[in-house]
């Protein structure tokens, strides 16, 4: 069985994290900005999509529009 010292793993680990991590505010920021407009036209879906008629004929206009 071999045995090895798992220090040199964990330094690499540790030192990749460490490099990426200084792009992390820069990929938040993208993410956000790129997310943005997605919500907006999402929530004015979900606006359109809602209704309390029973009416057959008055939920498929709400389903045309």
């Amino acid at each position: 069985m071999f045995f090895f010292s798992k220090a040199p793993i964990a330094t690499a680990l540790l030192n990749l994290r460490k490099y990426y991590c200084q792009f992390l505010p820069a990929a938040d920021n993208r993410i956000a900005a790129l997310r943005n407009p997605i919500e907006k036209d999402l929530k004015n879906f979900v606006k359109i999509a809602k209704w309390n008629d029973i009416n057959f004929y008055a939920v498929k206009d709400s389903i045309a529009k």
